[in-house]
């Protein structure tokens, strides 16, 4: 099975987040059994777009748009409003970012997060194509002040500019707003949960880097804004990444700056996904701390079988109106 090493945060500068292509599959049927208790709720804030007429047909469509030259000009994203749409209602709003050279209307079959239950909004963004010194020239993410050759804060602006105009053009709960993605996209979701923690209320980033964007340039870790949920998960047999110093060790460290900054205990409790301890959670953390070290059927991708499925459950334990 696979093991958890509890690690310090490390120092290593990241190798290019590469992503394979595969097909999307349908998640199993596999509910969490966690004892874990729930943080506080955040009182519903329902944003400015409520009682407005959608803007967009349900289904799914591409939208293309001016964000202005912080968020980088020209942008575009695939945006999901489930059928019905109830103007009235106050949505949650999941955000899933792709991995390398991938847009947001693919990223939405591979992640396969819509289950059409509870009339969530989806958005997959587009990264940019860019040029990313000594790497070459991709669509990727830019992901702070420390990530080079990926420093930048264009993208966060992006999405601070769309989830803005989301909530102007529909009914939104604010405090109700999500991120995941794998890959690179694993990446963008760790860092948007820590430095965009006032907008992010959960995160679950999938075969994402080494942290390598959460070491300052004194070396420290960083410290987050916001109160963020994450959830990290990684494959123990991730073969995106050949110069860990052993199977899983990004993800061990994306875990324990997590559990660092959450101000988690080591005791934890197996969530009951995959083989036994694959999955925990984490006991008395000031917001909820997860991380899965899946097996090595996956490689570098998803875990397929329980992936959607948890990842949706986890987001919808944040409902402010529990």
């Amino acid at each position: 099975m696979p093991r958890h090493k509890l690690t310090a945060n490390s120092l290593l500068i990241g190798a290019l987040v590469l992503m394979s292509a595969c097909n999307p599959s349908n998640p199993s049927d596999n509910p969490s059994n966690s004892s874990e208790s729930d943080t506080s709720l955040l009182e519903n804030q329902s944003s400015v777009g409520c009682h407005l007429p959608a803007s967009h047909s349900s289904g799914g469509v591409q939208v293309q748009m001016d964000f202005g030259d912080l968020a980088g000009g020209e942008r575009g994203f695939f945006l999901a409003i489930p059928d019905g749409y109830d103007s009235s209602q106050s949505h949650r709003l999941i955000m899933g970012f792709s991995g390398r050279d991938w847009t947001g209307e693919p990223m939405r079959g591979y992640l396969n997060l819509e289950d059409g239950t509870l009339g969530e909004i989806f958005v997959y963004p587009d990264p940019k194509f860019r040029t990313f010194n000594g790497w070459g020239d991709y669509r990727g993410w830019l992901l702070g002040d420390y990530a080079g050759p990926a420093t930048g804060d264009e993208d966060f602006h992006f999405v601070r500019a769309m989830v803005d105009y989301l909530s102007q053009n529909y009914c939104i709960d604010t405090t109700q707003i999500f991120a995941t993605g794998h890959s690179w996209g694993g990446d963008m979701s760790h860092v948007l949960a820590c430095f965009l923690g006032d907008v992010v209320r959960a995160a679950v980033p999938v075969a994402a880097n080494t942290p390598y964007w959460f070491v300052d340039s004194n070396g420290e870790s960083v410290s987050c804004n916001g109160n963020t949920a994450v959830w990290t998960m990684f494959g123990v047999a991730d073969d995106a990444f050949p110069n860990q110093p052993y199977p899983g060790a990004y993800g061990d460290e994306a875990n324990d700056f997590w559990r660092t900054q959450n101000n988690c205990e080591l005791e934890s409790v197996d969530l009951g996904f995959g083989s036994p301890e694959e999955c925990l959670a984490y006991s008395s953390c000031n917001n909820k701390t997860r991380y899965c070290l899946y097996s090595e059927q996956y490689g570098h991708q998803i875990p397929h079988d329980y992936y959607s499925e948890a990842t949706m459950t986890f987001f919808r334990q944040f409902d402010s109106l529990q």
